[in-house]
C-alpha cells in the first residue's frame, strides 16, 4: 500500500511538473482558457472557524460563502491550535475536513471542499489537497517539503508579517515546483507591502519560473469574508480541475475594501504573440494598468510591447473598479529585440513625437484601497 502511495505522489509530481513546463513555454497561464465554455468559480482559500481561533462555526462558514455565491473553499485551521485557540489540544493537527463532519455535503451544496491547513508554527503556509499538519515543524523549508511528500499544494501567506527577502522567497520557488504561488492580498492589502513584493520576486524568477498570485479573506470573523477572493477559470468543476487551475495559473484575483462589493471581471483575455499585445475584455472596470518589475508601463485594454515603457521579463494586469482591483497572473514576455534595436527604435520615435502617449507613461503601480475606510492605501512598488 505504501508503495503504491509513494507511486502515486511521484507521478502526481511528474504530471504537475510538465503541466507547469507546458505553460511556461507559451508564456501565457491562459492560453488553454477557453473563455465561452469553462466556467469562472469564486473560491477562498484561507478561512478559519471555531476549530481553531475563528469564531463561525464550520458550517456557518461554509454557509456564509455559498450565500456569497462561492463554489470552491477551503477550510484551512491553523495546525497549531484547536477549538478556542487551545495550543495543547492533542487534536491541533487535524484538518477540518470532511464537510460531512458539520453535516454540509459539498456536491449537495454544489461546491467543492478543498481539504487544507494553515501550517503556522514559522512561517504560515497554505496546506491543499492534504491532510498534513505540524505543528512542531522548524522551518519553512521543512513545511513545504513535508507538503510536497504527500502530495499536495502550498501558498506561502501573508509574506508582509515576516522579514524575509524576495531572494529568499524566490530561492524556494525554483527548488519546491509544488509551491505554487504567494497571497498577496490579504483581507483586503492588510499587508500593504505584499504586492510590491511579488513584483520583486518576479523579477528573479521570470521569466523561468512563473509565481502566481492568491488573494483570500483570511477569514476570523463574519465581516472578513467576501473581501478577497480568486476566480477559478475550470472547464469542469471538480477538485482535480481546481488544482490543475492553481498549479498553472488559469486564475486570477480580486480584492475590494468593502465586503461584498462588487471586483472587476474579466471575459476573455487575447494574446497575439506575434503582434506582441494582450487584450482583456471585462465589466465593472474603470482603468486597466500593465505593470513590469513594479512600474506602470502601459494603460489600457491592449498592451502593446513595442509601445511600453521597457517591460522586462514580464508583464501583469492590474484592473480599477469602482470598489476594488482585480489583478491577473504574470505573462512572460518574449522579448523579440535586442537592446540595440530597442534603443534604436526608441531615439527614432523621440525624434519624430514630440511626447509619448499617455498610456504609455512610467509610473509606479497604482494603490490598493484599504479595508474598511474606502481609501487608497501606499501598496506602490
Amino acid at each position: 500500500m505504501e508503495k503504491r502511495k509513494e507511486w502515486s505522489v511521484r507521478l502526481w509530481i511528474s504530471v504537475s511538473l510538465s503541466v507547469l513546463l507546458g505553460s511556461l513555454a507559451l508564456g501565457n497561464p491562459y492560453a488553454d482558457v477557453d473563455w465561452a465554455r469553462w466556467q469562472q468559480h469564486r473560491a477562498n482559500l484561507h478561512t478559519h472557524t471555531t476549530l481553531s481561533d475563528g469564531q463561525l462555526v464550520p458550517a456557518e462558514a461554509i454557509d456564509r460563502y455559498r450565500e456569497l455565491g462561492y463554489t470552491v473553499l477551503a477550510l484551512t485551521d491553523h495546525d497549531t491550535v484547536g477549538p478556542k485557540a487551545n495550543r495543547e489540544d492533542p487534536k491541533r493537527a487535524e484538518t477540518t475536513w470532511p464537510w460531512q463532519r458539520f453535516d454540509r455535503d459539498p456536491a449537495e451544496l454544489g461546491m467543492v471542499a478543498i481539504e487544507g491547513n494553515e501550517i503556522s508554527k514559522v512561517h504560515h503556509t497554505g496546506s491543499y489537497f492534504t491532510g498534513y499538519g505540524n505543528p512542531e515543524a522548524e522551518s519553512p523549508e521543512q513545511v513545504i517539503e513535508e507538503i510536497g511528500q504527500r502530495g499536495g499544494l502550498a501558498v506561502m501567506c501573508h509574506p508582509g508579517r515576516y522579514d524575509y527577502s524576495a531572494e529568499w522567497y524566490a530561492g524556494l520557488f525554483s527548488r519546491f515546483t509544488h509551491l505554487v504561488g504567494l497571497e498577496v492580498c490579504n483581507r483586503t492589502d492588510r499587508y500593504p507591502g505584499d504586492i510590491g513584493l511579488w513584483d520583486e520576486v518576479l523579477q528573479i524568477s521570470m521569466p523561468d519560473r512563473p509565481v502566481w498570485g492568491f488573494a483570500n479573506d483570511d477569514m476570523h470573523r463574519g465581516e472578513d469574508v467576501g473581501r478577497s477572493w480568486e476566480v477559478l477559470l475550470l472547464p469542469e468543476h471538480t477538485a482535480e480541475r481546481v488544482r490543475e487551475a492553481m498549479t498553472t495559473g488559469r486564475f486570477y484575483f480580486s480584492t475590494v475594501y468593502e465586503a461584498g462589493r462588487p471586483a472587476p471581471t474579466i471575459k476573455s483575455i487575447r494574446v497575439d504573440e506575434k503582434a506582441g499585445t494582450i487584450t482583456i475584455e471585462a465589466e465593472n472596470c474603470q482603468r486597466i494598468y500593465w505593470i513590469s518589475c513594479g512600474r506602470i508601463v502601459y494603460s489600457g485594454p491592449t498592451f502593446d510591447a513595442k509601445h511600453a515603457r521597457r517591460p522586462e521579463r514580464y508583464v501583469r494586469a492590474q484592473l480599477r473598479g469602482e470598489y476594488g482591483y482585480t489583478f491577473t497572473q504574470p505573462f512572460r514576455l518574449p522579448i523579440r529585440q535586442t537592446t540595440t534595436d530597442r534603443a534604436t527604435e526608441d531615439e527614432s520615435k523621440a525624434a519624430k513625437e514630440p511626447s509619448a502617449p499617455p498610456s504609455a507613461a512610467p509610473e509606479a503601480q497604482p494603490p490598493v484601497p484599504r479595508p474598511d475606510t474606502g481609501q487608497a492605501g501606499p501598496n506602490a512598488a
